[in-house]
């Protein structure tokens, strides 16, 4: 069961994180994307396993999977990716929960 589509009613742009160059981070083209984003802070763990305060959730279609690192433009603010999490309904993919900073 997929997330209700008027559920995602706001609009994000994601640059995907595709690694480092000799001038630092590189990343993909910019994409929009229908999204719901809850703000609010909470302690999680980035890859590495440090604790992080995510200051902002977003909810994406299941097939939205940005990496780490990847970044996330949203009413005008850029937000890093922590960490993106496929999220399951009735055994099937429902939506892509991201936590960002």
């Amino acid at each position: 069961m997929k997330v209700p589509g008027f559920l995602l009613n706001q609009t994000a742009e994601i640059e995907e994180y595709e690694g480092e160059d000799m001038y630092g981070p590189t990343y993909g083209d910019p994409y929009n994307v229908k999204c719901r984003a809850e703000f609010g802070h909470e302690m999680v763990r980035n890859q590495d396993g440090d604790e992080v305060v995510a200051t902002v959730t977003f909810f994406f279609p299941p097939d939205v999977q940005p990496p780490p690192d990847s970044k996330i433009t949203f009413d005008g603010d850029e937000f890093d990716v922590i960490e993106a999490k496929k999220q399951f309904g009735l055994r099937k993919p429902s939506h892509t929960e991201v936590v960002a900073k």
